[in-house]
């Protein structure tokens, strides 16, 4: 964290984290596709998840 003379921080993360952060709010930005989401990670966080083979083409 730097601090600067008008009590503004600047953080510097890394490319990939700063593309992931931006990633995240584009997929949350709309409400339907965040719920859908969400719910989808307390799923898999209470162990509910499903195994499946990748399909090769």
């Amino acid at each position: 964290m730097i601090n600067c003379d008008d009590d503004k921080q600047v953080a510097i993360v890394s490319l990939v984290d700063d593309n992931a952060g931006q990633e995240t709010q584009y997929l949350l930005a709309n409400a339907t596709n965040a719920e859908r989401l969400l719910r989808s990670l307390a799923q898999a966080q209470a162990g509910q998840l499903t195994a499946h083979e990748l399909i090769e083409e």
